[in-house]
């Protein structure tokens, strides 16, 4: 689930982020690799901050 959140998140990330680039410069091939690394770079950091939190880890049933 979390993947999933930070998959959607990076998305919109991308999406704005292209969107925002095409404005500026109406250049549609810059506009896609600019909401592709914003996608890139958004993701790895969700990504790892859900692991430096300790979110990916399963715990152990204690009994």
């Amino acid at each position: 689930m979390l993947v999933a959140l930070a998959l959607i998140m990076s998305l919109l990330v991308a999406l704005v982020a292209g969107v925002l680039s095409w404005a500026d410069d109406r250049n549609v091939p810059s506009a896609i690799l600019y909401g592709g690394g914003a996608f890139l770079a958004w993701m790895t950091l969700c990504v790892t901050l859900c692991a430096a939190l300790g979110l990916f880890e399963r715990n152990a049933p204690s009994h």
